[in-house]
């Protein structure tokens, strides 16, 4: 009778959830609260294949994506430093992924309640080590896309600024890559004090959480638009400058995904369901990252899908520029490097 009364009366209910939380331990609290819900027969929640296709779609086609750019490379000279520094990346992305997925099956997705205390440990383990892949990854892509900006800038401002970028990324990463792993004293209290048995001293993890996304999505923007003036300035047709601005531009979508992470981590260091509520921190992180790669790899994909026909000479974007005469009034002399991103016709000019 009182079961069925808990079931239905929610005041009771409620009373009974605060009175267990003044008077329990958190592991007996989530027993009582896991015993609760099977005897009034509700639902489970479960999410946890949100996460894990998300992961192995995502690195699939970054995957794919890098591999692409590899062979697009050796069609037409040898891998470049952005090429090498995007393959470091991926070392990064890959075990990310693979983490995704392991933590879906650990139970991240579901209400910690139905979740088994050693599990709980576990996912906080791998999320521990998944927020230093995340770094590490975020700052390798974005190093790749700067070093790819340093092979079509040949002189002038726009280097000297790619070269500030590529030092703030790396100062950023090793400065929240060693707040991460530092977050807590001793360390292994990131991921086991969340039964409120192990006595630590950590850091504010909002305040972290939300200084690092935002600094990560002020360097996104930065590298993006890093190259949108040089861009314009090239001597085409508008159509043509359309094409090549938006394959650039397509970097914005990545800082849209970043600012839609920073969201999720409003609930990051408050919440006491944090395998369910992890989630969308979770997912954005992994779609941030692969969409990441994909757009970094696309500028220098055009070449691998165009043949080489008379009358037309074909290059890939990243080669260095051809020695080219400095009176021309037309071309900037950062911008040189770039004509080589468009097909040109003897007789039709650029098409």
């Amino acid at each position: 009778m009182l079961a069925t009364d808990m079931c239905m009366d929610q005041e009771m209910g409620e009373s009974l959830e605060h009175c267990v939380k003044l008077n329990c331990t958190i592991r007996e609290a989530l027993t009582t609260k896991y015993v609760t819900e099977s005897i009034c027969n509700r639902p489970f929640r479960n999410r946890t294949n949100v996460i894990s296709i998300t992961a192995i779609v995502g690195v699939s086609l970054a995957l794919l994506a890098v591999i692409l750019r590899f062979v697009s490379r050796m069609k037409s000279r040898k891998p470049g430093m952005d090429d090498w520094t995007m393959a470091i990346a991926m070392g990064f992305v890959i075990p990310l992924s693979a983490m995704a997925i392991i933590l879906a099956n650990h139970g991240l997705g579901k209400d910690i309640w139905s979740v088994p205390f050693e599990n709980i440990t576990h996912s906080l383990y791998i999320f521990y080590i998944s927020e230093v892949l995340y770094l590490g990854s975020s700052v390798m892509i974005r190093v790749s896309v700067l070093c790819l900006y340093l092979r079509m800038f040949s002189l002038g401002l726009s280097r000297r600024i790619a070269h500030v970028a590529m030092v703030a990324n790396l100062l950023y990463g090793t400065a929240f890559i060693t707040a991460s792993i530092f977050q807590c004293i001793p360390v292994h209290a990131a991921w086991t004090r969340w039964d409120g048995t192990v006595p630590a001293k950590c850091v504010d993890a909002n305040a972290v959480g939300w200084t690092s996304a935002a600094i990560n999505i002020i360097l996104d923007a930065v590298t993006v638009m890093l190259p949108l003036p040089q861009l314009t300035r090239l001597v085409m047709s508008w159509e043509q400058k359309i094409h090549i601005l938006i394959m650039f531009c397509l970097g914005f979508l990545v800082t849209i995904i970043s600012i839609l992470r920073l969201t999720s981590l409003v609930k990051f260091a408050t919440t006491h369901n944090i395998t369910w509520d992890y989630v969308p921190v979770a997912y954005w992180s992994s779609i941030e990252v692969h969409v990441s790669v994909i757009c970094a790899c696309l500028p220098t994909l055009p070449s691998l899908f165009r043949r080489k026909t008379a009358g037309v000479r074909q290059d890939d974007l990243a080669l260095p520029p051809e020695p080219i005469s400095h009176k021309s009034k037309n071309v900037h002399s950062d911008v040189l490097p770039l004509l080589r991103l468009v097909t040109i016709d003897e007789h039709k000019g650029v098409i």
